[in-house]
């Protein structure tokens, strides 16, 4: 999300396609495309292009990523781990 505000900030107010984040971050273009459509899905990025075929335009959303839990946490993680390992045994 910091590198989509960063590149709103310098380029105006459209939004920014993958490929201008990627090179902000220093990824590939799929590789930053898969961690937008991450960010669109947890809402807090929005992808303003609607046509087909067309690279997108992202922008931040109002959304507050601190708000949002994007990982498990440690006990969730080791619960699971756990209950797989009760499972298989």
């Amino acid at each position: 999300m910091a590198a989509v505000r960063k590149l709103q900030a310098k380029m105006g107010s459209e939004g920014v396609t993958a490929q201008a984040v990627g090179k902000q971050l220093k990824l590939d273009k799929s590789s930053a495309r898969r961690r937008l459509h991450g960010a669109t899905d947890a809402g807090l990025i929005k992808n303003l292009e609607t046509r087909k075929f067309q690279p997108g335009l992202y922008r931040t959303t109002d959304v507050d990523q601190d708000t949002q839990e994007l990982l498990p946490t440690v006990d969730e993680l080791l619960d699971g781990w756990c209950a797989e390992a009760e499972n298989a045994a």
